[in-house]
This record gives structure tokens, C-alpha cells and sequence, in this order.
């Protein structure tokens, strides 16, 4: 399920597993995680303990947002950094990401993105609640065309590989 620390979800266990107790080695036992170094897990800093998990590729999201990788490992400095640089990661209407430091605005389209994806949410939802009162056999109004009695459906099969037979 993940770790939350100063608001940041570490979201794969495995490899919050890996930062906090290592990997195994060739005799079974786990070796080279930050327990190693400071005895017990206890005693490990939030800050290194998000700096190795982020150094093992590990999901971070804050608020549901996804964050970059690298904002709490430097990369090319192969360390961990001494304030983070956190980058949200967004994506606009074409489905570009859109990388966004601390404090900048999300720009409109991303904007427009995230209105158009919590409406199609919002649809889906309606459509399964519906296809749930469906099998259910129940009655479910459709606020544009009134009420709809659905009935029980014969399953129909077709087989796209063979012949095909004319509808009339």
C-alpha cells in the first residue's frame, strides 16, 4: 500500500522493500539497504529514505499527481539532493506531459485536460451504474430521453472469422 511521508506517496512497495532492506543476495540474506547503514528502520531519515526510493525508479505522487523521477535522487550527481526539486508531471489536451516545478500554474490545457478526463469519469460511472441496474432488472431514467425499461438481452455470438451470412 505504499508509504505517505510529508504528503508524498511512496506507492510500490517492492521497491520501498529494496530502499529500506536491500536486495538479496547469492545466500538469501538482504543486503545494501539504508537498515545497513543505520541499524533499524527507525533511524533512517524521511528525506534518504525518499532520495534511495527515488533512486530505484520507485512511483512517487503527491496529491494523486504523478512526480518526476529524480526530484529527491540527483541523477547525475548520483547522490541525493539537499532540497528536493520536485517536478509534478501533467498531461494537456493531446496527452503531452507537461513538466511543472513547485509553485508554477498549471497552464490551460492541462487545465482543460483534467475537466474533460473527471467528465468522462463522471460518465463511465453513470454507465456502469446503469448496466448494474440493468442486470439487476430495473427500471433507469435517462435524462434525455426519459425513462428506459431495460429487458433481459439474448446473448448473441458471432463468429468474425467465418462466412458471413446477409441480414435482411
Amino acid at each position: 500500500m505504499g508509504k505517505t511521508i510529508k504528503g508524498f506517496q511512496l506507492v510500490n512497495d517492492e521497491k520501498l522493500h529494496r530502499a529500506i532492506h536491500g536486495t538479496p543476495g547469492k545466500n538469501g540474506q538482504e543486503h545494501g539497504g539504508l537498515i545497513e547503514k543505520y541499524g533499524s528502520e527507525d533511524k533512517i531519515s524521511d528525506e534518504e529514505l525518499m532520495a534511495v526510493y527515488d533512486k530505484l525508479g520507485g512511483l512517487v505522487t503527491l496529491d494523486g499527481v504523478k512526480i518526476e523521477t529524480g526530484s529527491f535522487w540527483d541523477i547525475k550527481g548520483k547522490k541525493p539532493r539537499v532540497k528536493a526539486e520536485v517536478t509534478r508531471l501533467f498531461r494537456d489536451l493531446r496527452g503531452r506531459v507537461v513538466k511543472l516545478k513547485e509553485g508554477e500554474e498549471k497552464p490551460i490545457e492541462v487545465v482543460a485536460a483534467e475537466k474533460l478526463a473527471a467528465e468522462d469519469r463522471e460518465i463511465a460511472k453513470k454507465k456502469l451504474l446503469d448496466l448494474d441496474a440493468k442486470r439487476k432488472g430495473k427500471e433507469v431514467k435517462d435524462k434525455n430521453k426519459g425513462k428506459v425499461d431495460y429487458e433481459e438481452e439474448e446473448e448473441v455470438l458471432v463468429d468474425v472469422e467465418g462466412p458471413q451470412e446477409e441480414v435482411e
